[in-house]
């Protein structure tokens, strides 16, 4: 069975009975990861218990493929449905094929089968096999934006008694992004701050959320709008690698182009941007007035215009491509920093991604060589 995004949630709070085995695709693995914690909780009551929940590995599938089958018709010492859980960061051909086979087949039992699968494409055969299967389900997990992911944060901090001004909500999830377990995690230290029966102002989420994604995020502009590649590829890298997802870095990148799209248009022609900055209100930060004014002068509004529009349609092709999110990002930073390192009006290719980077979708960015 298919669901679709807007379908999740309904899904979610009632599975029904009749479906074994859940396929958890998507780039966004920390929604991947709360939902299959919160089916397991549904159907088994807990996620520790010996009896009622247990993990499957993929070589022992390999090893031997009727395990499935054996495991999931085993029925619990306690009574009860049983959970069976296979987390995988590469599917492969042959446990594809496996588990492509235990749902099209009547199911051995009554235990409910959650597979984490990560990213897959459309026409990835065991993402098909499970949306064709009636006993299936093919459950998308992408990044949660707006107030759907303002939802989930309200619901965080309610199942722990507190609650939170729509300043602070929306404080933490402009600083965060939209990946579930990073949100979650900050979640949870300010629901430890607040306390049961707690309440969180803007004033508290502003001094207790880390910055340090905030910072990767800003160091990675300021590269991408010097130009400086290597700190490109350095910094992508370490925001991916904290949870920021692909679109998370577009937008952070984007709103520092907007940022210096909105002070070019007020600079005049052979204007020295000093002056701007001295008239702002607010001031930009005094530290990054050298940067800043560097930019001002490597960038004119139309060129940082078409930046924009280049930054935005990468954000768009995540959501509405099957292309390789990390990749596709990584690629739009790479030709906007070599369009910061060319001449007026020339928008210079990047180098094709590596087989292996767009395979893996690991969007790391090779510095070309001149």
């Amino acid at each position: 069975m298919q669901l679709k995004p807007r379908e999740a949630e309904a899904f979610l709070a009632s599975p029904d009975p009749a479906i074994r085995a859940v396929l958890l695709f998507g780039p966004d693995a920390g929604q991947a990861r709360e939902r299959a914690d919160h089916l397991t909780r549904l159907v088994a009551g807990g996620l520790d218990d010996p009896f009622r929940v247990a993990p499957l590995r993929r070589e022992a599938l390999l090893e031997s493929p009727a395990r499935l089958h054996d495991e999931a018709a085993a029925l619990s010492l306690i009574g009860g449905r049983r959970v069976l859980r296979l987390a995988l960061t590469d599917v492969g051909k042959a446990l594809a094929t496996l588990l492509a086979d235990y749902v099209a087949a009547p199911a051995p039992g009554d235990s409910l089968v959650l597979v984490e699968a990560g990213d897959l494409a459309r026409e990835d055969a065991l993402r098909q096999a499970f949306e064709a299967a009636a006993n299936a389900v093919a459950l998308p997990c992408y990044a949660d934006e707006g107030e759907a992911l303002a939802r989930f944060a309200r619901r965080t901090l309610g199942e722990q008694r507190v609650a939170a001004e729509d300043a602070a909500i929306d404080y933490l999830l402009q600083h965060v992004g939209g990946d579930r377990a990073l949100v979650r995690a900050e979640l949870d230290k300010l629901a430890l701050y607040a306390g049961r029966d707690g309440r969180l102002a803007l004033a508290d989420v502003e001094a207790l959320i880390s910055d340090a994604l905030e910072q990767d995020l800003q160091a990675l502009a300021f590269a991408v709008a010097d130009g400086a590649l290597a700190a490109v590829d350095r910094d992508y890298q370490r925001c991916l690698r904290s949870g920021t997802s692909p679109v998370g870095v577009a937008r952070a990148v984007l709103r520092h182009f907007q940022r210096l799209h909105g002070y070019a248009v007020q600079l005049e022609p052979g204007g020295d941007p000093q002056r701007l900055f001295e008239r702002l209100r607010p001031k930009p930060f005094w530290k990054q007035l050298p940067a800043l004014r560097r930019q001002l002068q490597a960038w004119s509004a139309g060129r940082l215009a078409e930046a924009m529009r280049r930054l935005d349609e990468a954000e768009a092709g995540c959501k509405q491509t099957d292309m390789p999110a990390a990749a596709l990002v990584g690629q739009t930073l790479l030709t906007v920093a070599l369009a910061g390192r060319g001449r007026p009006g020339r928008w210079a290719q990047p180098p094709p991604m590596p087989a292996q980077s767009r395979r893996k979708s690991s969007g790391h960015l090779e510095e070309p060589h001149h």
